[in-house]
């Protein structure tokens, strides 16, 4: 005989189905968030590093392209974290500053280097401790430049394109994409960078800041943070 109506065990179905579209849209929305979250902070850095570039090239152009008395905008050389790190030849960037170079769409502050073209935005946790990395190439260029037969710190990496002996790393991107550190690239251990600095901040605990591996090209002053995903090629 057929049963009409609804069972316990539909209901117990029923009951696990919803949960489950529940739990996907929950984790769904949360991705978009979180996407929606890193897109902006990704489109703002951007921006605020084209207005920086393009700063720079009307300073350098002055006196020809444009009228002389132009300057740079925000507060050189700020000190930063609880320890009153300074940060000698950088500015940094509040709301007017941004104003002045035409960026309207962002409230948050950035540390940046004009000369350079680098962006840190005060909102991102590791601003500090990213802050010291440039600070160490910094360092480590002006000994090169300084000393004979100097060789960069770290661990160099290899010819990724020839197979040749040592490391290369590289990151999966969408689409199967591969983002390769290879020849030109150092991994170096945040103790190493620790090491080069404590001369230069002797009365800081640096390894309150410290505290993660890092890709670094010293020529094309780039840095990439060691992290889960860079896999080893």
């Amino acid at each position: 005989m057929n049963n009409k109506g609804i069972t316990l065990v539909t209901v117990v179905v029923m009951i696990i189905v919803i949960i489950i579209i529940a739990t996907v849209s929950i984790i769904s929305g949360n991705r978009l968030t979180k996407g929606a979250k890193n897109f902006r902070d990704v489109y703002n850095i951007e921006s605020v590093r084209s207005a920086v570039l393009r700063r720079k090239n009307e300073i350098e152009m002055q006196g020809t392209v444009t009228p002389l008395g132009d300057t740079y905008p925000g507060f050189l050389s700020p000190h930063i974290s609880p320890d009153d790190i300074e940060c000698p030849g950088w500015y940094m960037l509040n709301k007017e500053s941004l104003k002045e170079l035409g960026i309207t769409s962002s409230e948050m502050q950035y540390l940046v280097n004009y000369e350079k073209g680098i962006v840190l935005c005060y909102e991102d946790s590791d601003f500090v401790e990213k802050y010291l990395v440039y600070r160490f190439i910094d360092k480590e260029i002006q000994r090169k430049n300084t000393e004979a037969h100097f060789e960069y710190i770290g661990e160099a990496l290899a010819d990724y394109s020839y197979n040749n002996e040592g490391k290369s790393y590289y990151r999966e991107n969408e689409y199967d994409a591969k983002e390769v550190f290879a020849k030109g690239w150092y991994r170096v251990s945040f103790g190493q960078i620790i090491e080069e600095l404590e001369a230069v901040y002797n009365d800081i605990d640096l390894t309150k800041y410290m505290k993660t591996d890092y890709l670094i090209n010293y020529d094309n002053y780039k840095i990439e943070k060691f992290t889960d995903d860079l896999k080893q090629g």
